[in-house]
């Protein structure tokens, strides 16, 4: 009788033991893969290219605002500037991000001399070197300045400073 009883018990443990084996199993089966998986924004810095011969004073205005929101200081002749960092998800989206985020207008001014004042929205516009057309920049995915993914660039040319008579 005493056997009968100690082989029940036993089967009745062991019957447990991979019920609870079973149990543990399938929520950590959940946990690594069932749940979502996040990704990690990638980060670029916005760069400007200043091929002027000119420093340059680039402000950001948010729209409707006569406050300075952002102003860079550009060194002349083909220095890369480190202006803004922006993170974003995927590489060709970045632009668009970044215009997204906050600006209305923007000025560029030599020696306090408001020089060109380029208005949003951002639009997808051929070759036309233009501030708010998103074709106009140019994204890569190595950043030399410093710890980020990638950089985003804008050059501003001499002829890009030149302010359209109004009609």
């Amino acid at each position: 009788m005493m056997k009968k009883l100690m082989r029940f018990t036993t089967e009745i443990n062991t019957m447990i033991g991979q019920k609870t084996k079973i149990f543990w199993l399938f929520p950590i089966l959940i946990i690594f893969y069932g749940c979502p998986k996040t990704e990690i924004p990638l980060g670029y810095d916005l760069v400007f290219d200043n091929q002027t011969s000119d420093e340059l004073e680039v402000r950001f205005f948010n729209t409707g605002s006569t406050i300075i929101s952002k102003s860079y200081l550009l060194t002349p002749t083909n220095v890369k500037n480190t202006a803004y960092t922006v993170g974003v998800y995927k590489n060709e989206f970045v632009v668009e991000e970044f215009f997204n985020s906050w600006f209305g207008k923007s000025q560029v001014l030599r020696n306090d001399t408001l020089l060109i004042e380029w208005r949003g929205p951002a639009y997808y516009g051929g070759e036309e070197n233009h501030f708010y057309n998103i074709n106009a920049w140019r994204v890569e995915d190595d950043n030399p300045f410093n710890s980020m993914d990638g950089i985003f660039i804008f050059t501003i040319y001499p002829e890009d400073l030149v302010q359209d008579e109004p009609q």
